[in-house]
């Protein structure tokens, strides 16, 4: 990918003032060379991060969609109704489209969001394929419904079109703060998220607050306790270079014993939002400690993990100073140890965080940037931290295997991070054709189930038992261990 410098080009209607806005530009060989072009508007207040826009859609990210009309209920008048839209199958649509299609039918899906939203600002993406908007009582829902469908079944060359959600929440001032008015959209968000019924009634404000107070009260008690008891399990995983086999480390994952907390990032973002994370990594730090005195008790001294650490955690000094007092004692031991920093949270003071990791990689760790490419931020917190590698998003693997846009767009972040000498690790290599794809996008290390699975760390170790842990390598067509 080859971008310009930005400069300034100003416009006038003739009634008035020329406006000035921002014009950048990105030529993408691999799609031909054609060019993209891109105009910003920077005169206006400039947004807050939580706020930014999205690059494809130009509606407003999640936590701007929240803020936004959190601040609205807050300052009170603001009634009708929340409705959040899910566009089941809308990745695989624009995956089949070219590029140059595919910006197209997401513009037009923020054009027909915003025109039916309040004063066309309320309104926003909550995820890759999930949107929300307050519109007053004389939308008809179901009538948008059907239009986002329509719209994209027209584009679709192989006229599947998408499943379309919704559920819809009335807005009936029940959140009295800004706060507590984020917090109920976001549970609205989650609640709508993890039902699979076509239309949902989540009731009204109020009965959302109510419901999510008594949830994170229950929830927070078993999570403590689950902390404080070590009421969870840890099995591993290994990062594998994919031209050798050879295994470079494993990552330390996490996993809980409760069907109904939902899966283990579930738990880490709620513990993220109602703030005990810090306590958790620090559990999580000392099993991985433990887990090398297994593997040096086994005869295995190599044994090198990655851990992974919250956003929230690394913004806290005194948290990396509990990370010191663990490792007092066993310096050595730093450089078996990895730390993954997921973005499951936001960044909110980027200096304090880049200081804690710079901190980190003096004592002696690698750091890395997990899920990298899943978030509208990824190139803001790569420009911000200073790291040794990152981890690109499985799911942004899958679309690249399937659509040239993406694959042009991965090998040009690929080319970027190895130009920065950061190193690039490619998550969800599920088969033979996954890991031939990464190498040839000059991604040189890989995880999943074609190299491993997720196991205790005893299973591996006594499969290598005799040979270099670090050669034990597990495929799911075959069984090697490579000795030296």
């Amino acid at each position: 990918m080859i971008a310009s410098a930005p400069f300034r080009i100003a416009f006038a209607d003739g009634n008035g003032p020329s406006v000035a806005l921002t014009l950048s530009g990105w030529c993408l060989p691999d799609l031909g060379g054609r060019y993209f072009l891109a105009l910003r508007d920077d005169n206006g207040p400039v947004a807050e991060p939580d706020q930014a826009s999205d690059a494809e859609t130009g509606l407003p990210t999640g936590a701007g969609f929240r803020g936004a009309v959190a601040q609205a209920l807050a300052r009170g008048g603001t009634t009708g109704t929340m409705t959040l839209v899910d566009l089941d199958g809308l990745n695989a649509v624009c995956d089949r489209l070219e590029a140059e299609e595919t910006v197209v039918l997401m513009e037009r899906i923020g054009t027909t969001l915003r025109s039916s939203a309040i004063d066309g600002s309320l309104v926003g993406r909550t995820s890759e394929q999930g949107f929300g908007l307050v519109h007053d009582a004389s939308l008809d829902a179901d009538h948008l419904a059907q239009a986002l469908g329509e719209l994209i079944l027209a584009a679709d060359p192989s006229a599947e079109g998408v499943r379309v959600r919704r559920g819809s929440v009335v807005l009936d001032g029940g959140a009295v703060t800004s706060e507590e008015a984020e917090e109920a959209v976001l549970y609205a968000i989650r609640k709508f998220g993890e039902s699979k019924h076509g239309t949902v009634q989540l009731g009204t404000m109020s009965e959302c607050c109510a419901s999510m107070a008594r949830e994170h009260v229950q929830r927070l008690a078993r999570f403590k306790r689950t902390v404080s008891s070590d009421e969870f399990s840890t099995v591993v995983q290994p990062i594998v270079e994919i031209s050798t086999g050879a295994i470079k480390h494993f990552e330390l994952l996490s996993r809980f014993g409760r069907a109904d907390e939902g899966s283990p990032q579930t738990v880490i973002a709620f513990a993220e939002d109602v703030g005990v994370i810090c306590d958790f990594d620090l559990r999580v730090i000392a099993r991985s400690l433990l887990a090398i005195d297994e593997a040096d008790q086994a005869g295995s001294r190599q044994l090198n993990l990655a851990v992974n650490l919250s956003m929230c955690s690394v913004e806290h000094l005194d948290f990396i100073e509990a990370v010191d007092q663990l490792f007092a004692g066993r310096p050595e031991t730093r450089s078996h140890i990895i730390f993954e920093i997921t973005e499951t949270a936001r960044i909110e003071d980027t200096r304090a965080a880049n200081n804690a990791v710079q901190a980190l990689r003096r004592a002696g760790h690698k750091v890395c940037l997990d899920d990298f490419g899943a978030a509208a931020s990824s190139f803001q917190y790569l420009k911000a931290l200073e790291v040794d590698a990152i981890k690109i998003d499985g799911a942004y693997v899958t679309r690249a295997l399937g659509s040239r846009g993406n694959r042009a767009f991965l090998k040009a972040m690929v080319g970027f991070c190895l130009e920065m000498d950061v190193e690039v690790v490619g998550e969800m290599v599920e088969d033979e054709n996954t890991a031939r794809f990464l190498d040839n996008c000059g991604i040189r290390c890989g995880q999943g189930f074609y190299f491993g699975r997720p196991q205790s760390l005893g299973t591996y170790l006594a499969r290598a038992r005799g040979v270099s842990l670090r050669k034990a390598v597990h495929r799911q067509s075959r069984r090697i261990l490579t000795v030296d």
